[in-house]
């Protein structure tokens, strides 16, 4: 009877490349949505975030004499929750 090859060594290599497959193939999204997360955050802080503090957090921030709708614009969480509306 022939001696078979042992297949423990390739299914180890295998094992392996699937491991660094499965690694690069999650942290490289990652990374790139940290990068969209940046760029977000400055256009966010300098097209938008402006007009809301010019126009909008008079009345819609935690500072604001009287809050308008129930709506804060000053916190995500607000945002996220919306007013009476």
């Amino acid at each position: 009877m022939p001696v078979r090859p042992a297949r423990a060594p390739r299914r180890r290599q295998l094992l392996i490349a699937l491991v660094l497959l499965a690694t690069f193939s999650v942290a490289l999204p990652v990374r790139a949505a940290s990068e969209l997360d940046r760029e977000g955050l400055k256009h966010f802080e300098a097209k938008i975030r402006p007009v809301l503090v010019e126009k909008c957090y008079s009345c819609h921030s935690a500072g604001a004499k009287a809050l308008r709708g129930g709506l804060l614009l000053d916190t995500k969480e607000g945002l996220i929750l919306g007013g009476d509306s």
